[in-house]
């Protein structure tokens, strides 16, 4: 069960069904909070020693409507949302400058049904920059790969990010993280990561460069 499903289920439970019959057929909270967890990963930045850092502070805005029709849960809800944002950002890794904050507030110029949900800026240190992903690839025994994640991990495993079948790779094998520079790190991998044949637990890749996990080459553009 994923963890917007076990929020939907504790929530019924917590409520005894009264949010269910409240929200209707129209805006539901899981639609809310796998807004506010999308908005967290779209919004991440890199910060200079490669943590990937999320905001914590957003904002939810209801129509008119719903947000009278709901606001007698907002003691309940808020919190819930809160819980499962962190949740989401320890399972992704994320770096968090402090707790989660979720406001919720009225929009007068959105339908009844229509919501938005947007990160507010906090400061940030100034190690900390923009990640840019958009253009670098990896291509792997023919076959090219968006590089779409501040931190892509690679491995054999389901629970890679870029996964690999090859029984040479380890489950894990190795992450590449995007920032001012960009890192190649061996997470333990038993077959280990190379570079111009030698083994590495570190490398700060280049456009062009080549390396193997265990014998299977990998090419960076």
């Amino acid at each position: 069960m994923s963890l917007l499903d076990r929020f939907e289920e504790h929530l019924d439970n917590l409520l005894n069904g009264a949010l269910t019959a409240a929200f209707d057929s129209e805006v539901q909270p899981v639609e809310l909070v796998a807004a506010i967890t999308r908005e967290m990963d779209e919004h991440v930045v890199v910060s200079a020693n490669g943590r990937v850092v999320a905001p914590n502070h957003f904002l939810v805005e209801l129509a008119d409507h719903d947000f009278d029709r709901l606001g007698e849960f907002f003691e309940t809800l808020i919190p819930e949302f809160c819980a499962v944002a962190a949740s989401h950002a320890k399972k992704q890794q994320y770096t968090l400058t402090g707790d989660i904050a979720i406001t919720i507030e009225r929009d007068l110029e959105l339908e009844s049904g229509v919501f938005r949900v947007a990160y507010e800026s906090v400061a940030q240190s100034s190690s900390a920059l923009v990640v840019d992903i958009a253009n670098h690839t990896l291509t792997i025994n023919g076959a090219v790969h968006q590089l779409t994640r501040p931190v892509t991990r690679l491995g054999r495993s389901a629970d890679a990010d870029l996964k690999i079948n090859d029984p040479i790779i380890s489950r894990i094998h190795a992450e590449i993280t995007m920032g001012s520079v960009i890192i190649l790190r061996d997470l333990d991998s038993t077959n280990g990561t190379w570079v111009n044949s030698k083994r590495i637990q570190e490398h700060q890749l280049a456009v062009g460069d080549s390396f193997k996990l265990g014998t299977v080459e990998v090419v960076f553009q």
